[in-house]
């Protein structure tokens, strides 16, 4: 989801602000929607981070109901495939959300062109 994000407000930001190859100070005329483009998109991409978050929590706990493992435990032992993708499925989606994070306060905060 990070990958797809980053490339469609790529995609997005560059027409808007470099849509001949020379920086503009402003948006071009008919693309004032990118900005908010670009945080719909954002939005999106922090939804799907969580869900894929809250799913892989979920799935840790029914199992951790069968089996009461820690995480600590998990990384020891060396639990089975389906606890060392329930954890990597939690990391791999907090690692994303970071970084999906990050942009979005970027898009906040940073002006669309700086010409």
């Amino acid at each position: 989801m990070w990958l797809t994000q980053l490339m469609f407000n790529y995609g997005i930001a560059s027409h808007a602000c470099f849509p001949d190859g020379k920086p503009y100070a402003q948006v071009i005329i008919g693309w004032q929607w990118a900005r908010s483009a670009t945080i719909v998109i954002n939005a999106i991409a922090i939804v799907v981070c969580l869900t894929g978050v809250a799913i892989s929590l979920r799935e840790w706990r029914i199992s951790s109901i069968q089996d009461s493992s820690s995480i600590d435990e998990v990384m020891e032992k060396g639990e089975g495939p389906q606890k060392y993708l329930e954890l990597w499925g939690h990391l791999v989606g907090l690692g994303f959300l970071a970084a999906v994070l990050f942009n979005t306060v970027t898009l906040l905060t940073v002006p669309m062109c700086q010409g």
